[in-house]
């Protein structure tokens, strides 16, 4: 997941499920459950939807990260609701492109990950809260 756009780093966890926790690093890791990951029945469709349209102006949640990490302006399909042109810069080999249909927007946590840690346990709403979370520019 999870995580936003072109894998640029951190995490981010939805408002909802955000607490606050203050200490030093180490005893924080320390604190970390460590359990095997169970993987079992894990489907990403049916788990965690698709690209949603979450503000209703015809953009997914693919074409938010897009246009939001585009280094320049970003061109649009005949109904502006799909990018074709922008710049994207990925950030773990500083590759440019300059097609939308080039850019992978996927999640930095990758929700099989998520589903396998734990996500399987959530109501599908979360799940999909997750999938398309916007609220933090490193998700995606």
């Amino acid at each position: 997941m999870a995580a936003a756009g072109l894998l640029l780093g951190g995490v981010a966890v939805p408002a909802e499920a955000a607490t606050v926790y203050t200490a030093p690093l180490r005893t924080a890791v320390r604190g970390l459950p460590v359990a095997a990951e169970i993987n079992a029945g894990y489907d990403r469709d049916r788990y965690f939807g698709v690209w949603g349209d979450t503000n209703g102006d015809c953009q997914n949640t693919r074409q938010e990260v897009l246009v939001q990490e585009s280094k320049g302006a970003v061109s649009y399909t005949s109904r502006g609701c799909v990018a074709s042109a922008g710049r994207w810069v990925t950030s773990w080999d500083n590759g440019v492109h300059t097609s939308a249909a080039e850019v992978e927007v996927d999640h930095l946590v990758p929700v099989h990950e998520a589903w396998g840690s734990g996500a399987r346990y959530w109501s599908q709403a979360r799940r999909v809260a997750v999938y398309n979370d916007l609220g933090d520019n490193r998700t995606l």
